[in-house]
């Protein structure tokens, strides 16, 4: 072939290119961390702020991951977020090559920078902004292979300011379940997939019905969780009941709403109990209430398959639980539990 129809980039046209990704991107990451270089970046060169195009994560989905939040100078529940983080690697077989303490300090030090890069912009309420936190854990770089057994892990954890906000969720939603990729144990079997299909085939199937995140359930049709939620429910003799833990990730939002239930809910009589239950879809209409639980929010879903839960409309529980966790994402003075960012000790 003498001449190709495609252009042969330049060095000058790929940093273009990842600048122009970096400009058109919805979220603003504020600062990032790489293990492997062992080096931060800040803000001001987003389009530096990328994985190898060997990197695991990306060929193999062989990783771990975890989200949480920064707010008033605070990382919100790190050490749950740690101590998950490496209970999913050790499931996976994935060695960190860092430990808890380790990987803690370079998020403190992440976030330092965060704030600093703020600051230094004089962003507007910066006491009141919300930085999403990200952690991955790569198996590693160096070939395509499938083993990463032999490779060193990578850790990655990026800040950043989250453009996507201001939907109605927390009026109520439509949600819509796929019963045939559920149901059928060998949907995927022909298919040649990274981990997260299932569920991002789960919630485009929602989403373009006019749902949300979707609900996976067994194949037995037991309701077990959302694309990126826990699911909890309100049956009519008030139990507050949600799928075995045992099929499902137990997500801090869910912690954080059973703590509510368990000190206030069950000591006023509003709720009889609290227990694990399996919610076949063919008795939703045994449940008053039902909702999402997914980073520190309620999402009532008022409906399931166009089958509505309830009468249609935000329940009392769902409402109280929304209410209180408004509060504690709202009240500086309420919420205290996360780690107070090392350098910032003084403003507390």
């Amino acid at each position: 072939m003498d001449q190709f129809t495609t252009k042969v980039a330049t060095r000058d046209d790929i940093l273009q290119y990842l600048k122009n990704c970096a400009q058109n991107r919805k979220s603003r990451v504020v600062a990032m961390y790489n293990s492997d270089l062992d080096m931060l970046i800040e803000g001001n060169n987003q389009d530096l702020m990328v994985f190898p195009i060997d990197d695991r994560l990306a060929n193999r989905a062989h990783g771990a991951m975890e989200t949480g939040n920064v707010k008033n100078y605070r990382i919100s529940s790190l050490d749950f977020h740690m101590n998950r983080l490496f209970r999913s690697a050790e499931i996976i077989g994935l060695k960190i090559n860092l430990t808890k303490e380790q990987i803690k300090d370079k998020i403190h030090e992440m976030s330092f920078l965060a704030y600093k890069v703020l600051e230094r912009e004089n962003h507007p309420n910066l006491q009141d902004q919300i930085l999403v936190l990200k952690i991955w854990v790569s198996t590693g770089i160096g070939d395509f292979d499938i083993y990463g057994c032999n490779k060193k892990s990578i850790v990655y954890a990026a800040l950043y300011i989250n453009g996507n906000v201001g939907d109605d969720s927390d009026k109520g939603v439509k949600e819509y379940i796929h019963l045939d990729m559920w149901t059928q144990p060998n949907y995927f079997s022909n298919a040649k997939t990274v981990n997260y299909l299932e569920l991002a085939t789960m919630a485009d199937y929602s989403k373009v019905r006019g749902g949300y995140f979707g609900i996976k359930v067994d194949p037995q049709g037991n309701l077990l969780e959302g694309a990126i939620s826990n699911v909890a429910f309100i049956t009519k003799d008030n139990t507050f009941g949600y799928p075995p833990l045992s099929k499902t990730i137990r997500g801090n939002t869910l912690n954080k709403a059973l703590k509510i239930v368990d000190s206030d809910l069950l000591t006023k009589n509003s709720i009889k109990e609290v227990k694990e239950i399996e919610l076949n879809i063919k008795d939703i209409d045994q449940i008053v209430e039902l909702f999402h639980l997914s980073n520190d929010h309620i999402i009532p879903i008022l409906s399931v398959n166009d089958q509505i839960i309830g009468n249609g409309e935000i329940g009392p529980i769902t409402k109280y639980l929304q209410e209180k966790l408004e509060i504690a994402r709202s009240s500086v003075k309420l919420d205290t539990s996360g780690d107070i960012i090392k350098g910032f000790e003084s403003l507390q």
